[in-house]
């Protein structure tokens, strides 16, 4: 009879001395715990039967920690996101202080709000573009080391690259048109008079 010595060291798995059943159920799977345990206990009182739990659990406990892994990088992009949406918020409307005299000309001589809007949430996308771009070579340049990260995806998988890009165009879009708007309100005569 030969029986695998269990190794302790940390450069060989340890060999399992459990053994697990698994029984597919129509009604509740707490219900037929105390029935399995019964059925087991009739065949060999001697094999314990412990730990029963729903698939569900199995799985879930499985899981667990690439499911938390997920969750903090999600979280993560999503305070990046709005960063970056405040940033651009911040830079535009900085833009629109530092050229409130020009704005208040413009509209002197004969600029409409709605062109002053424009031109400001033009700039705006015109920087998300610029990032977008810059953001798309630095992709290329790491698809190669990131694919052994990947699973089931490519680096350029063109559904997630136009998703993302999209989401933060529309993000700077609307991050721009605050600045725009205030943009847009100044009052000629205040502005020529502020200077």
């Amino acid at each position: 009879m030969y029986f695998p010595e269990l190794v302790q060291d940390s450069t060989a798995p340890q060999v399992a001395t459990t053994m697990a059943i698994a029984i597919r159920t129509a009604g509740d799977p707490a219900s037929i715990v105390t029935t399995a345990q019964r059925i087991l206990r009739d065949m060999d009182p001697t094999l314990p039967a412990f730990d029963a739990r729903p698939m569900t659990a199995v799985v879930r406990a499985s899981t667990a920690r690439l499911a938390f892994t997920t969750l903090i990088l999600g979280a993560a992009a999503v305070i990046t996101v709005i960063l970056g949406a405040v940033g651009l918020y911040g830079v535009l409307a900085y833009l629109v202080t530092l050229r409130r005299r020009e704005l208040g000309i413009r509209i002197a001589l004969g600029a409409t709000p709605r062109r002053i809007a424009a031109a400001t949430t033009r700039y705006g996308l015109a920087l998300a573009i610029l990032g977008a771009a810059v953001g798309l070579a630095l992709l290329n340049v790491a698809a190669r080391s990131m694919r052994s990260f990947l699973y089931g995806v490519a680096p350029w998988d063109p559904i997630a690259v136009a998703g993302s890009t999209l989401t933060l165009l529309v993000i700077a879009a609307v991050a721009s048109w605050v600045p725009a708007r205030r943009a847009a309100r100044v009052d000629p005569a205040e502005a020529l008079r502020a200077e």
